[in-house]
């Protein structure tokens, strides 16, 4: 065998070594994006003296009459999250809620969407009733919950912002009856009965850590500018639906 014979082999040896020995690229382990946002939720709690509400229980107005409810529902919308030093972390605009103190806790829990986080929030700023496009738009092509049928004032085509209705038991024997006790209705309605009201959240929001606000409705505050006996029924937007939204707005702060 002569040496160009003998080169060559060992040139085709060292390249099929070469070969052998090369490694597969190493393919980059892929980057996670950080989590930025988080899940929002509200959530409505109704209390009398910081006690659960039961609809079947016996209350009280500001004259002391003993009331029972059947009815107690209302519109929130338009919810905004801000933090220490009031600037908004969070907006819902679309944000559209009937609040129903009949329902289960999870009837009256909201999803409201998402929000930048971390953060803290402070406050929740809630409106009572509806935007105007809202209020008057047609409830047979609106979706829940602007498509309820007695929460509309029928002869003219807007919400009640605010339905309540129950008894006064009248002789005080502990039942309540209709015709024979005292029934009352108060149904407010009208653009200028919404009211901005605002819950105390005091809450670090986690990135990628779901958030739910805790709001309270203390019904002792809803009552206690009503004489649920001397003023039975208040529909429309006049001083008695204009103190019940006050009140409203009252049980929230309180």
């Amino acid at each position: 065998m002569n040496k160009l014979t003998l080169t060559l082999a060992a040139l085709a040896a060292s390249s099929a070594l070469f070969v052998a020995c090369k490694k597969d690229p190493v393919e980059p382990t892929p980057v996670t994006p950080a989590v930025t946002t988080s899940e929002v939720k509200i959530q409505f709690n109704f209390l009398h003296f910081g006690t659960p509400f039961d609809m079947t229980e016996t209350y009280f107005d500001m004259e002391n009459h003993n009331i029972r409810f059947t009815d107690l529902r209302f519109y929130a919308s338009h919810i905004e999250l801000t933090n220490d030093v009031d600037v908004q972390v969070a907006e819902f605009p679309n944000s559209r809620m009937l609040v129903n103190a009949a329902a289960s806790a999870s009837d009256n829990l909201f999803s409201l969407g998402t929000m930048s986080s971390p953060a803290h929030v402070h406050e929740a700023h809630i409106q009572l009733g509806l935007d105007y496009d809202d209020n008057h738009s047609d409830p047979t092509v609106e979706p829940y919950p602007l498509n309820v049928a007695d929460m509309m004032w029928s002869w003219t085509n807007v919400r009640k912002f605010l339905r309540m209705e129950g008894y006064v038991d009248m002789d005080n024997n502990g039942s309540f009856e209709a015709g024979v006790d005292s029934s009352f209705a108060y149904h407010c309605v009208g653009d200028a009965l919404v009211r901005d009201t605002h819950a105390h959240v005091h809450q670090d929001v986690v990135a990628g850590t779901p958030i739910t606000i805790q709001v309270n409705v203390e019904l002792a505050t809803l009552l206690s500018n009503m004489d649920l006996l001397g003023n039975p029924t208040a529909h429309g937007e006049g001083a008695l639906n204009i103190m019940a939204m006050d009140s409203l707005a009252a049980s929230i702060e309180n």
